[in-house]
């Protein structure tokens, strides 16, 4: 089931891209993995104050003036890569890094 824009593994990816939804399976795990980010920091700061963005390696985390306050990665393997390899872990992945930010006040208001 696709939740909040993130499809949860490749079966619903592929889907999304059959039903023409995105472009192609690389965008919508993309943009996927962005909403999910997205989803976390909002829940986690109780607010949109921090941007995600997905650019290969790395997790680029934005603060409202557009400056770069963390940048988690997942050991050189692209965040596309690691969901076609293992979809929940990739997701789970994203949301104890963003945790552990914001538990330990690298991100912060």
């Amino acid at each position: 089931m696709i939740l909040h824009g993130v499809p949860q593994n490749m079966n619903e990816v592929n889907k999304l891209v059959a039903d023409g939804i995105a472009g192609d399976a690389d965008t919508v795990i993309k943009a996927g993995l962005q909403n999910w980010a997205q989803e976390l920091l909002d829940e986690g700061t109780e607010g949109s104050y921090f941007t995600a963005k997905i650019d290969g390696t790395q997790l680029h985390i934005t603060d409202m003036m557009g400056a770069e306050v963390a940048t988690p990665t997942l050991g050189g393997q692209t965040y596309i890569e690691s969901f076609k390899e293992d979809a929940a872990g990739t997701l789970l992945s994203i949301q104890n890094a963003i945790r552990a930010l914001i538990d330990s006040h690298q991100i912060q208001l």
